[in-house]
């Protein structure tokens, strides 16, 4: 990767070259020793620059994780409290003001899941715990969770868990 000198820094390796050019005119004693020894300062010097711009840029990407993870805890606290009324990810990348692709990005990223996996694993585990906890009827927990039909309730459990509501409250 190349890493780019700004002024100063361009400057201060002119000098120590053109002080190596010098050393290399003049006749003197022990020059070799003298422009070796100089090319070695260079190289500190270069390294020098090199790590002040590494972790420079290990800064800016450390800050962007630690809001990433900001965004990824805020997500999951809209997610636990709206699960079960929005399952969309436009609502969560709007009260997050995001873009829904960004969010989706960023929480694959960071998890592994994508969002809507996260929105879906917080539903069937509400669900379940009202399957196997309450009293309510199958058509009043579809209608709890906000699904448009006790149809699409059970196609929705079905795919997540293998097997219907019904099953999965008798088992």
């Amino acid at each position: 990767p190349c890493i780019v000198m700004d002024s100063q820094e361009r400057m201060l390796m002119r000098q120590y070259l053109e002080l190596a050019e010098t050393l290399l005119i003049m006749d003197l004693p022990n020059k070799a020793e003298a422009v070796k020894s100089l090319g070695t300062s260079i190289f500190y010097l270069l390294g020098t620059f090199w790590k002040n711009k590494i972790d420079t840029v290990s800064e800016k990407k450390t800050a962007r994780m630690m809001r990433a993870n900001i965004v990824f805890e805020r997500f999951l606290s809209l997610v636990a409290e709206h699960h079960n009324k929005e399952k969309k990810l436009a609502f969560y990348a709007d009260k997050l003001y995001l873009t829904q692709k960004y969010l989706s990005t960023l929480i694959k990223t960071l998890s592994g899941r994508n969002a809507t996996e996260w929105i879906d694993a917080f539903l069937i585990l509400d669900t379940k715990n009202l399957l196997k906890y309450s009293d309510m009827s199958i058509k009043e927990i579809a209608f709890e969770m906000s699904f448009a039909s006790v149809p699409s309730f059970y196609k929705f459990f079905n795919k997540m868990t293998g097997m219907t509501p019904l099953e999965y409250r008798k088992s």
